[in-house]
């Protein structure tokens, strides 16, 4: 197997990669309390449901991790990049859609 040496697009792929995977940890930390608030909450979205599952919050991390892992083991031209694109997507949704009642409320909340 050919291999060729780490480069600039490389960096910056591992480096949004991990950004994402430090805010997916983050979320699986503190996504059990948002799961409970959410309990009483009828008609959850379905994307909500889906962020605030235990196997996402959990899965989550470990497979984007384990993509970094083999991303620089396997080095291909784009492979990390597209890695690290992927886990910042992923990130923000994890953060949008679990927060998403959140926002809604925000604009209808008086004092």
């Amino acid at each position: 197997m050919a291999t060729r040496r780490l480069g600039y697009l490389d960096g910056i792929g591992a480096t949004l990669g991990v950004i994402g995977l430090f805010v997916l940890l983050a979320f699986a930390a503190s996504g059990g309390e948002l799961a409970r608030m959410y309990d009483e909450l009828a008609g959850r979205p379905v994307t909500m449901s889906l962020v605030l599952h235990p196997a996402w919050r959990f899965g989550a991390p470990v497979v984007l991790a384990a993509a970094i892992v083999v991303g620089h083991l396997r080095v291909s031209r784009f492979g990390l990049l597209a890695i690290g694109i992927t886990g910042a997507i992923v990130a923000c949704f994890t953060y949008v859609a679990a927060l998403a009642p959140t926002f809604a409320l925000a604009g209808n909340i008086s004092g």
